[in-house]
């Protein structure tokens, strides 16, 4: 559980930092509200889909708790490791870009720190 623990917080502030980066400051409010909802659905998404594969795997093995334990903790890493890999190849990809840290709709001329 620990390592579940350690990977959600790991990924969820990965996703926090990678996803606000390239919308627009106008956008902002919108874009924290749908990576919010799409938080929510992938929580609700994962406390339906192990329960399910547990009492799946158990009713098909014919009563085997470890089993069905060990699968679906089994799913909810590799999906953690999922995501993991999806973190890591966006982070490769982003480091090679070096794009101007203010958004272009800065009419000005700078930057305030809340921007890049």
């Amino acid at each position: 559980m620990a390592f579940l623990g350690i990977g959600y917080h790991d990924i969820d502030e990965a996703d926090r930092a990678a996803v606000p980066r390239d919308v627009p400051v106008r956008m902002a409010g919108a874009a924290g509200g749908a990576l919010q909802t799409g938080q929510r659905l992938g929580g609700a998404v994962g406390t339906a889909a192990l329960p399910g594969t547990y009492y799946l795997v158990l009713t098909s093995s014919g009563g085997d708790y470890r089993l069905a334990v060990a699968v679906s903790v089994g799913v909810g890493i590799a999906a953690i490791l999922t995501a993991l890999g999806i973190a890591l190849i966006e982070w490769r990809t982003d480091r090679g870009v070096t794009a101007n840290p203010c958004p272009p709709e800065v009419a000005h001329g700078h930057c305030h720190a809340a921007q890049s």
